[in-house]
């Protein structure tokens, strides 16, 4: 799988496209892009697998990859994944991935994130990834209706007090 290389502007603009971003502005979005790592995974190749160390949130670029996990979900175009662990509390690391993600038949363009970088943001992502990480939730209904949003947001609001 060969596609042109992304600038960081293209990584910029391709932010403000991605819901998970979208609340950031343009210089934030270019704060993240400079971080940026771009990955092409072919066909099959793992992202990462399970238990392996968590340190980047990934975004879709092109293509599809998809979870090895009791629900398998598959992310496409502009979709995060990885973002969950980025959340928790650094301090409380290392943290370990829960499932394999590997790239589907096309291969898959991946941009990703270092967790310093969105440790750096994490004030301005934090309201709108609860909105973002609780939508994914519900669309895999891996949830308690309302258990896992409380602590989630519970833990959101005592970054915010830091």
């Amino acid at each position: 799988m060969s596609n042109p290389p992304l600038s960081r502007e293209d990584i910029t603009n391709f932010l403000a496209e991605c819901s998970a971003f979208s609340s950031l502005d343009h210089s934030q979005r270019l704060a993240l892009a400079r971080a940026a790592e771009l990955s092409e995974i072919d066909p099959g190749e793992p992202v990462f697998q399970r238990d392996d160390p968590a340190t980047h949130v990934f975004v879709v670029v092109s293509g599809v990859v998809e979870a090895r996990a009791t629900v398998s979900p598959r992310y496409l175009r502009g979709q995060i994944f990885g973002e969950l662990d980025a959340i928790r509390d650094p301090e409380k690391g290392p943290f370990v991935r829960r499932a394999a993600v590997v790239a589907l038949d096309s291969g898959a363009t991946l941009v990703a994130f270092p967790f310093d970088a969105i440790y750096a943001l994490r004030r301005e992502l934090a309201a709108h990834w609860y909105e973002v990480v609780v939508a994914h939730y519900l669309h895999l209904n891996q949830i308690v209706p309302g258990g896992a949003n409380r602590a989630f947001k519970a833990e959101v609001e005592m970054s915010d007090e830091e």
